[in-house]
């Protein structure tokens, strides 16, 4: 849980410093997925493909959307083990009345894959009946989560460094949307290079390729939290 309870008071656990941090639908459980390690090793088409089930939209279950291409292999196989830990969470929130959702959607995992794979924007287009609109929207979404990764307290360094690189694929015309880190002086064969798996590729050297004008203003949204935080508790 976020709290426990000792002799000395009542602390705030790991998981509830991170679940106070990040921003999504259901915090428990996307902070559950976060601190497992396994994330940081998959591959970062594979990462983003994982995060992109995890933060599904409830509209997005049972519909008839037709997607032509299909998940990867390892994002199967740890969409599966997470299933369990989902299905844990889900009964617990039951018990004590709550209704957040817990979503695990493998088929949101596909077009953000195929985007990160360096599909162009007519093949994304042509894999699906979803309007341009509403594919720039879902690609955004898991944006959106992995720009607040590097910056969340308790997420292993592996997974921090696995957000950068999967930001790197997914920030291009027309799905970039002026927030993310700007990718300056990349060779494209490079990212392409970085993503098929070098495993001696570091992540801290993205730093400095990237323009982190707009993070800037991002720190600060977290700083002025923090001190809303300090202002509460007083």
């Amino acid at each position: 849980g976020f709290l426990e309870s000792t002799p000395a008071g009542i602390h705030v656990t790991p998981l509830g410093e991170l679940g106070a941090r990040v921003k999504a639908e259901n915090e428990l459980w996307t902070s559950l997925v976060l601190l497992d390690e396994t994330l940081g090793r998959l591959s970062p088409i594979s990462f983003i493909g994982v995060l992109s089930c995890v933060i599904a939209e409830e509209s997005s279950r049972g519909g008839t959307t037709f997607i032509g291409v299909s998940a990867s292999d390892e994002t199967c196989k740890v969409s599966e083990q997470l299933a369990t830990a989902g299905a844990a969470l889900a009964a617990d929130q039951a018990d004590f009345g709550l209704e957040f959702p817990v979503n695990l959607v493998l088929e949101e995992a596909a077009l953000p894959e195929y985007w990160a794979s360096g599909a162009s924007w007519v093949d994304m287009v042509g894999a699906t009946s979803l309007q341009e609109g509403d594919i720039c929207r879902k690609l955004r979404r898991v944006m959106d989560l992995l720009r607040q990764i590097p910056r969340l307290p308790q997420v292993p360094e592996s997974v921090k460094k696995n957000a950068k690189r999967g930001l790197m694929l997914l920030n291009r015309f027309p799905v970039s949307d002026d927030v993310t880190y700007k990718v300056e002086d990349l060779d494209e064969s490079e990212v392409e290079e970085r993503d098929l798996g070098d495993e001696a590729f570091d992540g801290s050297e993205i730093e400095d390729e990237m323009n982190l004008s707009g993070v800037a203003d991002q720190d600060a949204e977290y700083e002025e939290e923090d001190e809303e935080d300090e202002e509460d508790e007083k």
